[in-house]
């Protein structure tokens, strides 16, 4: 997955908290309006949006970090392939980088 992968993802779970409180606030409200009591939609809303924002900053960053930490492994990874093919034999590694290649030689050598 590339960070463009991570980004969307984290920006999709970091809503889930905001549209969590402010469908909890809604629900208050509409309970309270049932009951025919004051309605004051500050009081309902804002800590139920305070909160659901700072959870949305902590599941943002947390999907960034692993994002992060993944592409850096990746990095690493490419940046070792190199050394992987020095490590390997040339007979093996000519087999599974050539193996089309060698199967034409063999049916060559069998003609």
């Amino acid at each position: 997955m590339s960070s463009h992968g991570f980004h969307r993802l984290g920006l999709l779970y970091a809503a889930i908290p905001v549209l969590a409180a402010a469908h909890d606030g809604y629900e208050v409200s509409t309970q309270a309006s049932k009951q025919h009591h004051p309605i004051d939609l500050v009081t309902i809303f804002m800590p139920r949006l305070v909160l659901g924002l700072i959870l949305a900053f902590v599941v943002y960053g947390f999907f960034r970090a692993i994002g992060s930490i993944l592409m850096r492994l990746h990095g690493v990874a490419l940046a070792a392939q190199p050394t992987w093919q020095f490590i390997t034999s040339k007979q093996s590694a000519r087999r599974l980088s050539w193996w089309p290649h060698l199967l034409r030689e063999e049916r060559v050598a069998q003609l």
